[in-house]
């Protein structure tokens, strides 16, 4: 199937893919709501477990996305390129290679669950409940790297319509099996915790069905399990930094999860629920992200850097204009939004605080994300790995030691570091991505410059 997006208007593309890729995504972010407000039917130490277990699950799947961008920066650009059976064998090995992946990330996953969660402050009831959710989720694993990988393969040639379809599809099917298996309906037995694990897992299957089919139907594989080393190298190469950089996020995630532990099990769900709201608001930019990726990597790969440049710019206008009204929205019905998923009236008061605070970031946020899909894009996704790093390492957790704790503002302290840390990595990733471009530009032009001849 032949798709080129280094033809047509920049604007029209990212509509196109932008839009049906938010939708899905924001069933995707209904679907972990979804999986908040039934567990916080349980009682507060579920919520709690699940929201602790949430940066240890991207953490995890933080390998996935890494080799579902590669394949997708890697295959854009050989199709830009105009080298399609080069696109294909990327794809295709980046299949095999997910399949190892996920099923050696599962077996170290079980076998370090109860120690990672005592060490990030989980204990007793609480440590339990986590351990039965994640383990679920380590069984199924393969199907979630699969589905991520399938997805990305459909990225490369535009279509982030199949996925968003998918997402959809997945949202409803969750909110039937999620009360099913976690209370025992029918004769199931009752799972609780982790009951909602395996809902997740069995969408998870499905999906990797039905994207299987797509890619097989679209024509973007080549049948066949023989090896290629030399495009494992090359993909592992691409998925590395992207890897890192997710990896990096779970990973701070994780270190602000253990911050937020010493101000008590409230400040865990407070935060769970506040994040998840954040993941919903920012859906509009993650989606026009999603589009980014294959668009700057065909025009890389076409040489057509003035359409990469102007694809950057429109997307920070796009996604901006969209949060700036999510920003007013969310300040002004903060109460009503983190009532959905608790009746706890100091978790209500807690998450509202959370979120007048953190939403001033979230143009700031979206910014950030554009920055690290052109970038992955470019083939220089070590570069967004440094953004990552700057955002955790070197400003939110500093700040969180000074506001939290020096100055004793508590949890307080810890989301005034959370906006902190968002408007300084936006500044960095704007400035960065328009250094790289214009070096690229340069380039570019000494190389069509005709060499001297010397008489």
């Amino acid at each position: 199937m032949k798709v080129d997006l280094s033809e047509g208007s920049i604007t029209e593309l990212i509509k196109k893919m932008a839009l049906p890729a938010a939708i899905g995504l924001f069933f995707q972010a209904m679907y972990n709501a979804t999986d908040a407000y039934f567990v916080g039917q349980l009682s507060v130490t579920a919520l709690a477990a699940v929201s602790i277990s949430f940066p240890i699950y991207f953490l995890i799947l933080s390998i996935g996305m890494g080799v579902s961008i590669a394949v997708n920066a890697l295959s854009s650009r050989a199709r830009g390129e105009k080298n399609i059976e080069s696109a294909k064998n990327i794809t295709t090995q980046g299949i095999l290679f997910t399949i190892v992946l996920s099923i050696l990330s599962g077996i170290i996953g079980i076998y370090t669950s109860e120690q990672l969660f005592s060490t990030i402050g989980a204990t007793g009831d609480l440590n339990r409940l986590s351990i039965e959710y994640m383990n679920i989720i380590y069984y199924g694993l393969p199907f979630f790297f699969l589905a991520m990988v399938l997805n990305g393969i459909l990225n490369s040639i535009g279509d982030t319509k199949t996925f968003g379809y998918v997402l959809v599809f997945g949202f409803f099917l969750n909110v039937l099996l999620d009360p099913w298996f976690m209370y025992g309906w029918f004769e199931f037995p009752a799972m609780g915790v982790a009951g909602v694990a395996l809902a997740t897992v069995a969408t998870q299957i499905i999906a990797t069905i039905i994207l299987s089919y797509h890619v097989l139907k679209k024509d973007l594989i080549r049948i066949g399990l023989k090896v290629d080393i030399a495009s494992w190298i090359r993909i592992l190469l691409q998925a590395i930094p992207v890897t890192l950089q997710h990896a990096s996020v779970s990973l701070g995630f994780l270190i602000i999860i253990k911050f937020v532990s010493d101000f008590g099990e409230n400040a865990i769900a407070i935060f769970g629920i506040g994040t998840r709201i954040d993941q919903l608001v920012i859906l509009p930019a993650i989606g026009i992200a999603t589009a980014v990726v294959p668009l700057v990597g065909q025009n890389f790969g076409a040489k057509k850097l003035e359409r990469v440049m102007e694809t950057y710019r429109k997307a920070i206008e796009y996604s901006t204009k969209f949060l700036v009204i999510s920003i007013v929205i969310v300040l002004i019905f903060a109460d009503n939004l983190a009532g959905i998923f608790t009746k706890d009236k100091e978790v209500i008061a807690g998450t509202a605080y959370y979120l007048r605070i953190t939403a001033i970031a979230y143009a700031a946020t979206a910014v950030a994300i554009i920055s690290g899909s052109v970038l992955q894009g470019l083939a220089k996704a070590h570069l967004s790995l440094v953004m990552a790093f700057l955002r955790f390492f070197v400003v939110t957790i500093p700040a969180i030691l000074f506001f939290a704790y020096f100055l004793g503002l508590k949890e307080i302290g810890i989301w005034i570091s959370i906006l902190l840390a968002s408007v300084l990595v936006a500044i960095f990733g704007y400035w960065y991505v328009m250094r790289e471009i214009k070096k690229l530009k340069l380039t570019l032009k000494d190389a069509k410059k005709p060499e001297k001849q010397n008489f």
